[in-house]
């Protein structure tokens, strides 16, 4: 148990793009990360519309299928993975690390549409 726990914080804070939500209580982070994740999604929500207005319904169609896939990706690559680490965990670690590699995941895609807008 012990060894999986290492695990897991390792992989929290490599997953982590925000360090100000690792207090070392779990359910502080886990409010912080609630609340990052909230914000994050607003400004995602906001640059993807302002993108997709920009483009031709070829674009609009080819925008909407990569955010859709992404969607599944994050999804997959965030659940899995904790799924993989952390099978037999309790407690809010296991969605701790969901959280925190879904809050990272979105923090790259803003950059990545950003990318594209400029």
């Amino acid at each position: 148990m012990k060894n999986i726990l290492l695990i897991l914080l390792g992989l929290l804070s490599s997953f982590s793009a925000y360090a100000q939500c690792q207090t070392g209580n779990v359910y502080t982070d886990i409010a912080c990360y609630e609340k990052k994740l909230k914000e994050d999604k607003q400004e995602l929500n906001k640059i993807y519309n302002g993108f997709y207005a920009s483009l031709d319904e070829e674009g609009k169609t080819t925008l909407n299928e990569s955010q859709k896939a992404w969607i599944v990706y994050r999804e997959k690559e965030c659940n899995g993975l904790m799924a993989y680490f952390a099978p037999e965990s309790q407690g809010g670690g296991p969605y701790l690390m969901t959280l925190s590699c879904t809050v990272t995941k979105t923090a790259e895609r803003i950059k990545e549409l950003k990318g594209y807008l400029e």
